[in-house]
């Protein structure tokens, strides 16, 4: 037969202190927890960041395309594709107005 604990024998109530395994288990989830919001605070930070960086590529790739249109007499709006061998391909009518 198990040995049983006084804990287990004695009845609880809300006066009933918790034990220092279940304080010090309590902390480390806590701990826990504290650790993975920081390290979520972090990716976030790092999302902004690359967030940026791609905006700031986009813009980059605008003015690229832009230029090109613009050197071709091509309305700034106008969607194109380039192939690697630098063909241009209208994806839509221009509209004249």
């Amino acid at each position: 037969m198990t040995e049983q604990s006084t804990e287990d024998t004695v009845p609880m109530d809300v006066n009933t202190v918790v034990s220092k395994e279940d304080l010090t288990e309590l902390q480390l989830i806590l701990d826990s927890r504290n650790s993975v919001a920081l390290q979520l605070l972090e990716l976030e930070e790092h999302k902004i960041q690359l967030l940026r960086a791609a905006r700031d590529l986009s813009v980059q790739q605008q003015q690229v395309f832009g230029k090109i249109l613009e050197d071709r007499g091509l309305p700034s709006d106008t969607k194109v594709r380039i192939d690697t061998n630098g063909s241009i391909t209208l994806l839509e009518e221009i509209s004249e107005g």
